[in-house]
Parts: structure tokens; sequence; C-alpha cells
């Protein structure tokens, strides 16, 4: 029997060959049994203990074998858990079969520190500012800011995100020209001169000149807006709202695109003027 294993199974119907045997030839068996499961390596007496010996035998290495295997289960599972606490980029490594789990913990041992479990962070850092706790100046901090960063921006690759740990200022003139890009698929649709109006009333600033009247808003979906809008119009002015499409230069026909172009451009001007009227200072904001 395996080293550590103390238990074996017996089964019911091992019983059908006892009956066969009588007293004697039982008790020879019975013997032999505890014998092997002992690993005293016995020698069969006789030839009919052997025999029927060995379906018991057989039976003993089967859950013999299912037990080596949970054994190496449950040690694996161990070692991965402990590998994914305190050294998470070497867990996920080893999960994408990039490397061994034994590659993975020679690297570990060989390190100054590990990375630890973000969670725990958190709770280790919630009992240090809710109790009192002496410390030595002296003594050396192995965990890092750098350390919990990469941690976290190891999770958020796994989760298919990336962390931005320099996010871009924008400015209200930024923000302005990338509100009237986002119209531009709707002009076809709504046609010019609703669009204007459209962009006239939700890009007006608030007091303070740093934001526009649909970033106070606390919700926001360009395509309900519109939609709305469109059907205030038709309702409030009693007719389309659509601008038709339809211009001369000379005596040629501006194309539609070339009427949409025109139009966008004059558009752009129009809020190239209208910025141009923001007050100097600082307007910027993390945003």
């Amino acid at each position: 029997m395996a080293e550590n294993k103390k238990s074996i199974i017996v089964y019911a119907d091992w019983q059908s060959v006892f009956d066969e045997l009588d007293d004697n030839e039982a008790g020879q068996l019975i013997k032999h049994f505890f014998a092997y499961v002992n690993d005293e390596n016995p020698i069969a007496p006789n030839k009919l203990i052997k025999i029927a010996f060995e379906p018991i035998r057989l039976s003993l290495k089967r859950d013999l074998q299912k037990w080596n295997e949970k054994k190496q289960d449950k040690s694996l599972n161990g070692r991965m858990g402990n590998l994914k606490r305190w050294n998470l980029d070497l867990y996920n490594k080893v999960v994408l079969e990039e490397i061994t789990i034994d590659e993975a913990e020679n690297i570990a041992k060989h390190r100054k520190t590990s990375l630890p479990d973000i969670s725990e962070s958190h709770r280790v850092a919630n009992i240090a500012v809710n109790d009192s706790v002496s410390v030595n100046v002296n003594d050396t901090v192995n965990v890092s800011v750098n350390d919990i960063l990469l941690e976290k921006e190891t999770k958020n690759i796994i989760k298919g995100k990336s962390l931005n740990l320099n996010p871009k200022i924008k400015n209200i003139e930024e923000r302005r020209k990338e509100f009237n890009e986002s119209l531009k698929p709707f002009f076809v649709q709504y046609g010019f001169q609703m669009m204007e109006s459209f962009y006239n009333y939700w890009a007006e600033l608030t007091m303070d000149k740093k934001k526009m009247r649909f970033e106070i808003q606390k919700t926001w979906e360009t395509n309900l807006r519109l939609a709305t809008w469109s059907k205030n119009n038709i309702k409030f002015n009693n007719n389309a709202t659509k601008q038709p499409i339809s211009s001369e230069t000379g005596n040629r026909k501006l194309t539609i695109d070339e009427q949409i172009a025109k139009r966008q451009s004059d558009f752009e001007r129009r809020l190239n003027e209208s910025i141009e009227n923001i007050p100097n200072g600082d307007d910027t904001e993390r945003y």
C-alpha cells in the first residue's frame, strides 16, 4: 500500500470468494490479504490461495491508482493556489502553458519579493488604518507601489482592459470638436439646419466655461436625443425637419456629397468662430 495510506476499500462481492473456501483456506486468504496491503510482499501458501486472491489484488491496484491521482490533483491545486496568491504573473503563464509549474516555482524562489494578492493588500491596509500600529522606521518595506501597479496591470490585461496611468487632459475646445465629429453621421438623416440647432443648444457652455450642456446630463445617447429633437421640431414647427439638399453653382447643380461637404465646412467655420470667443483662462480639466 502507498505511503501515508491508512485505509482500503473492501467490496461486499468478495464474500462469494470466501464462501467457496473452507475455514482453513479462508483463514489463509485473509492473512495473505492483510500481509499484502501492509507491503509485506507475501507469497501465497498454495495455488488455490493465489488464484482466489488475484481478483482482490486487481481491485486493490485500481483503487491505489485512483488514490494516487487524487493526491496528485490536490497537490497541484495547492501549488497553483500558492502561485496565484504570491506570483500572479507566473500563475497566468502556467495557465497559458507558456511555462511549467516547476519552472514557475523555480523563478519564484529566486525573487526577492512576491507580488501580493491585491485583495489581501487591501485587507491589511484596512487593518493598519483602523488599528494603532508601532512601526520601526528602520524596517525594510518589501512591497513597492510598482509591484502593486504591475499586478493591477496584469489583471486588467487578462480581462481585456488596458490600464492608462497617464490619461490625457482634454480642454473644452478639443471636446467641442469631438462632439461635432460625433454628429457627422446624422447629417444626411436629419439635415444641416436641424443638426446646427441641435449642436448649438447642446454645446452651450456652463457658467464656468468648463463643460458643455450635454456633458452635465445624467444620461446621454446621441441617436435617441436626435430622434426626440426631430419629433419636437415636427410637433411645434409643423414642418419637415430635414433641410432639402438642393443648391446650384452657376449652371451646374452640386452633387449631394458636395452639398454636405459645403455645409459641413460652414458648420465647422462657425464652430471655430464660437471657440475663439471663449474667454481665456484655465478651462482645462481632467475629463
